[in-house]
């Protein structure tokens, strides 16, 4: 996601905009001086997330910064950074902006909250988000990806199926595992990143598939994979919209998914295969019929490239702003 920001970052920096990326303290520890000099935005660091003691004294911190820059908008990305902007508009009245990433946070949002935009990175989001709130209030803002090009992939002898979101949905995932494990000549790469790991990795134990199942928790190797990735599957219904599916499909990785209503680019046989019983059965279908595995590569890429382009976000993003 820091990869698709960086690229609406410089697109906006292009049409004239003066952006200033707030990030949390732990990012600013990674880097060194050679990446602040090269920096094409200027940058604030705070801590995000920040516990309830430590929010009065962040918050004095922020609203100083703030005030000093003379921001005129301020647009969060992801929870930690919704609270630091909400805890400055109580003492600033500057417009704020909430990204949506799925149909449950949509549905949460209330006309009583201090918000003076939701965005929308899909038209099944903004109508949800439109039906709690006025719909002046919610934008269409497509989520953004980089033109990449349909790789040519030769299967190995072993296929390589990432799943993505693992262990938010731990019976989706259990229910993936033991549908596929009869499956020969595979090697599925899950990505764990929460409380349910420990149920996952029993799991696993348990179905006797320690030598074809490696566990993930950092998206960077999860990305290094989508290149001689046979499949991607998305077990859990209720995934927040992320740009690496957008990659993937990008790429020509055929998706394999539990229905997902806010993924409006994943369509059943055309850009996508949802699994409503056997996910074997599916991954069965694009891993070795070609013809219905071509027809899906294609309509991705074609549907990505044409509706999600970083250059569409870039422009929803400028329109926006000259509103604020």
């Amino acid at each position: 996601e820091h990869a698709m920001l960086h690229r609406l970052i410089v697109g906006l920096m292009n049409e004239n905009r003066h952006v200033i990326r707030c990030l949390p303290n732990s990012i600013a520890q990674q880097f060194d001086a050679t990446h602040h000099s090269a920096g094409l935005s200027e940058e604030l660091y705070f801590d995000m997330p920040c516990s309830f003691i430590e929010r009065s004294s962040r918050r004095r911190e922020a609203v100083q910064q703030m005030a000093s820059h003379n921001v005129e908008t301020m647009v969060a990305f992801g929870s930690d950074a919704e609270q630091l902007v909400l805890d400055v508009k109580k003492q600033l009245d500057i417009p704020v902006c909430i990204e949506l990433t799925s149909l449950t946070q949509a549905s949460r949002i209330r006309k009583s909250q201090s918000i003076n935009a939701w965005l929308a990175p899909t038209h099944s989001i903004l109508r949800e988000a439109a039906s709690r709130v006025s719909e002046e209030n919610v934008f269409y803002t497509p989520i953004g990806t980089q033109k990449i090009a349909i790789r040519h992939h030769d299967p190995s002898n072993v296929r390589c199926i990432v799943v993505l979101d693992a262990s938010r949905n731990p019976q989706q995932t259990e229910t993936l595992l033991k549908q596929v494990k009869h499956l020969e000549n595979f090697h599925l790469f899950l990505e764990l990143s929460n409380k349910h790991n420990k149920r996952i990795r029993q799991t696993i134990k348990s179905q006797r598939m320690e030598q074809c199942v490696t566990c993930l928790g950092n998206a960077s190797e999860l990305r290094s994979l989508i290149p001689s990735a046979d499949a991607l599957v998305l077990p859990n219904p209720e995934m927040p919209l992320r740009s690496i599916v957008l990659e993937a499909m990008s790429a020509g990785v055929p998706v394999v998914c539990a229905p997902n209503d806010a993924y409006d680019m994943l369509i059943d046989d055309e850009t996508a295969l949802f699994v409503t019983e056997q996910y074997e059965t599916a991954l069965l279908r694009v891993l070795n019929d070609k013809q219905i595995s071509q027809l899906i590569v294609n309509n991705a890429h074609t549907l990505i490239e044409e509706s999600y382009g970083s250059s569409k976000q870039v422009a929803a993003f400028d329109t926006l702003l000259s509103l604020f």
